[in-house]
């Protein structure tokens, strides 16, 4: 309130050209300021290319809630216990039970936006520091770890005192005492590999593994910084492994084909507990494609942003067919392994895993190029509404900060739910009301003051067609998936 009142009644009204130092810190906070800041619409070509970006993390961050929500409500008492038994036996329930792919979708927009930033700038400066790569992963941590902490002190201070419960203690009590204890896992970006029995905010674990695979990827570009002409072949090598390391890793442990959505397995959360979900969803190397086929398409985008390649309306058309087939064939093809008579082999369940989260992963890569080049029709208009594009920028703050009302939820519950997909809706609406109030809370009064104080403190040197990046951080780059490229006058 302080920094608000500060930029508008001082700053504003000041007669000094030049703003301090102190005025500068005290003005990223200003509430009115980063809320202007929030609302403006780039003009930019690339920034408008780029608008369905925003689009696709809202919605991914939509089937998020939902999913959570729906596991927050299966992990307690039910009175209608039918209703879960039956839900693996519905066709288009299969979106649900077999819908945790989606999270693939921010690995491939985080693999977009490195690759997009890194090849764009080099494409104008035509020469790199080798410092560039650790100021990049330096820049990155610093845009992560505040705002996830604030949320983590919510978790491990006040959320434990606000209300009871039957569930209390088990749901919230309990992250109480992970994030107690296992708090240091969480600012290191490791707690996707450690304590995991007693991870601090379990869906934490995606900014672990993003911040991992962000770091290997600055060791690709750095390897196609020195070896330009072999940039195909580099990314061919890294999906490779991306692809085989998966199903390698299934074959070995004889994982299950899927991972099960039973009402055993969804009671008390032991769903997130059970080893194939830590080492095949969770882990560092089986999400590793997703990011890769990611920053291959950014490469593609900044090779042909200049050239329209929707001239074939046949070819485009096959595309988004193609798209849309592996996306959902991925899904629905659990239908079948859900069947109690089905039998699967090891290496059946190897192949799977192989290409599930990667055919998924190809899909939205797709989807994004499509995107870029002014196709898609009505899903363009979706991801492009002016409101769309606000709640995009807040994804960020949204997921950190959403499983706070669920875990509540859960702990408060007084009788058994008896449920209808009507009523689920409903309580997943809910959930996403208060999760994107809470985070443009957390989005103005956290993120964006980081945000604006990194650019303060780690200017470096203005963007120049003539010039090469140095020795100093970039100011106008950043290379989260939680926002776009950022200027000193713009922010996407």
């Amino acid at each position: 309130m302080f920094a608000s009142f500060y930029e508008r009644m001082v700053l504003r009204n000041s007669s000094l050209k030049k703003i301090s130092t102190v005025g500068k810190i005290l003005e990223a906070f200003s509430f009115y300021k980063n809320w202007k800041r929030l609302m403006s619409i780039p003009t930019s070509p690339d920034h408008i290319k780029l608008r369905p970006l925003q689009g696709m993390r809202f919605y991914t961050m939509f089937c998020i809630v939902m999913s959570h929500t729906l596991l927050g409500i299966f992990s307690g008492p039910i009175s209608n216990t039918r209703y879960t038994e039956d839900m693996t036996k519905k066709f288009l329930n299969m979106m649900v039970a077999n819908g945790w792919y989606i999270v693939q979708s921010f690995f491939v927009i985080s693999g977009f936006l490195t690759a997009y930033n890194f090849f764009d700038m080099k494409l104008k400066k035509k020469t790199l520091s080798n410092s560039f790569f650790p100021w990049a992963i330096f820049l990155r941590y610093i845009r992560i770890v505040p705002a996830m902490f604030v949320v983590m002190a919510l978790h491990s201070t006040w959320l434990v005192h606000t209300f009871n419960g039957p569930y209390w203690d088990e749901f919230v009590g309990h992250e109480y005492r992970n994030c107690r204890n296992n708090w240091w896992a969480n600012i290191l970006l490791v707690n996707n590999h450690v304590n995991l029995p007693e991870i601090c905010m379990q869906h934490s674990w995606y900014l672990s593994a993003d911040m991992q695979i962000f770091i290997l990827a600055m060791v690709v570009l750095f390897i196609i910084h020195k070896y330009p002409d072999r940039v195909l072949h580099i990314f061919g090598v890294v999906l490779g492994i991306g692809l085989i390391v998966p199903g390698i890793v299934a074959y070995i442990r004889k994982y299950d084909i899927l991972y099960r959505q039973y009402p055993e397995y969804l009671y008390m959360l032991d769903s997130i507990k059970i080893d194939v979900y830590v080492v095949m969803l969770d882990a560092t190397y089986t999400n590793l494609f997703g990011f890769s086929v990611g920053m291959l398409c950014g490469y593609f985008f900044v090779q042909y942003k200049d050239k329209d390649m929707t001239k074939n309306k046949v070819v485009v058309a096959l595309w988004w067919i193609l798209s849309f087939t592996m996306a959902l064939s991925v899904m629905f093809v659990a239908y079948i392994f859900y069947d109690p008579y089905y039998q699967y082999t090891a290496f059946q369940s190897a192949i799977y895993w192989s290409l599930g989260k990667c055919l998924y992963s190809i899909a939205m890569a797709m989807m994004i190029f499509a995107l870029s080049q002014g196709s898609g029709w009505a899903i363009r208009w979706c991801f492009e509404r002016d409101i769309v594009q606000i709640l995009g920028r807040i994804t960020f703050s949204c997921y950190l900060i959403h499983i706070i009302f669920i875990r509540m939820e859960m702990g408060y519950r007084r009788w058994p739910s008896s449920l209808n997909d009507t009523m689920s809706f409903i309580a997943v609406l809910g959930d996403l009301t208060c999760a994107y109030l809470a985070g443009l809370v957390l989005c103005l009064l956290v993120e964006m003051p980081v945000s604006a104080l990194q650019k303060l403190f780690f200017k470096g040197i203005k963007e120049s067609n003539e010039s090469s990046i140095t020795d100093k951080p970039p100011a106008s780059v950043n290379f989260t998936n939680h926002s776009y490229v950022e200027t000193e006058n713009t922010k996407v």
